[in-house]
């Protein structure tokens, strides 16, 4: 009798050692989840406020500069596809070499250059890609190594790989071209385009650096200006608004509109275009045609004169 009351009692232990076990468990799942959630939003969050900062580059030898009047529109060719600008005349260029400010009808074939642009830049789906948000332009020494970062109250890069000893041949400037006399204290918690040839070995290595440009604050996207008579309207909107179906492809035929038999090819930057029909029998329709003024890229959209839009069937 004794016994069977002995194991009654170490059951109901066991029972109740088993039950706390199983909340002390569930306690800690839920506090991990808990802190796993913390460290997530403040994860989020770190990286939403570094993004605000992300910056990139696009490097190469420019192939072709064009005036189009009110911008300029320049090709540069590299290891990957290339890319086309399209420049305000006013936009930011700077030579490395003598770190004077220049204009961007200073941009000459063969000059090696780099772009600078947001990391969320508008750019265009065809072959090489188009924009016109491109913040400022370097013409580019061989020898120089380049970082865009943002710069600590050390001078430290967020990545800790480089850390910035200014020295009176240091040219600090900014990206709109102010004449203000820019010191140390400008650089701090700002994105920074720092352009070094020599550098130590340590970590983070440490450099005197030929000149940064400050562009927080600064920088603004290059948008070519668009003529106002006649208005342009976005390319897109308006042409699917009229059962066109609108698709890039290449560099050479960047924009095709088709709608039933019809289609239409157009260029950015050229006022001509090709309008022809894909059934057989109408094929004396076919044209080559040219708008009143020639396709452009405003905030990154094609835009086309309202007349064009008006024509189409």
């Amino acid at each position: 009798m004794k016994k069977k009351s002995i194991m009654k009692i170490l059951s109901g232990v066991l029972c109740l050692t088993m039950l706390m076990s199983v909340t002390a468990f569930a306690e800690a799942g839920n506090q991990k989840a808990a802190d796993q959630k913390v460290n997530q939003v403040i994860s989020v969050s770190e990286d939403e406020k570094q993004q605000e900062h992300q910056y990139i580059t696009e490097e190469g030898t420019i192939s072709s500069v064009e005036d189009q009047g009110d911008y300029y529109r320049v090709q540069i060719e590299n290891d990957k596809i290339g890319m086309i600008f399209y420049m305000d005349q006013k936009a930011f260029v700077v030579d490395q070499k003598s770190g004077k400010r220049l204009e961007a009808k200073d941009l000459k074939k063969d000059m090696r250059i780099t772009a600078i642009l947001p990391a969320n830049a508008v750019m265009t789906m065809s072959i090489p890609p188009q924009t016109s948000q491109a913040v400022g332009f370097i013409i580019r020494e061989d020898s120089s190594a380049m970082d865009v970062s943002v710069y600590d109250d050390a001078l430290v890069n967020q990545d800790n790989t480089l850390k910035l000893n200014l020295s009176e041949d240091t040219q600090i400037v900014d990206a709109k071209g102010s004449d203000k006399a820019f010191t140390a204290a400008d650089i701090k918690n700002k994105a920074c385009v720092v352009l070094y040839t020599i550098s130590t070995r340590s970590i983070p290595a440490q450099t005197a650096p030929e000149m940064v440009i400050i562009l927080d604050d600064q920088a603004e996207a290059q948008v070519p200006p668009v003529k106002e008579d006649p208005k342009y309207v976005p390319l897109r909107s308006a042409a699917e608004a009229k059962g066109y179906k609108v698709e890039w492809t290449s560099n050479q035929k960047p924009v095709v509109l088709t709608k039933n038999d019809m289609k239409i090819e157009l260029t950015i930057g050229e006022a001509e275009f090709t309008f022809t029909h894909l059934t057989k029998d109408i094929k004396e329709l076919d044209r080559l045609d040219k708008m009143d003024l020639s396709p452009a890229l405003k905030d990154g959209y094609t835009v086309v004169s309202s007349s064009f839009i008006d024509a189409l069937e």
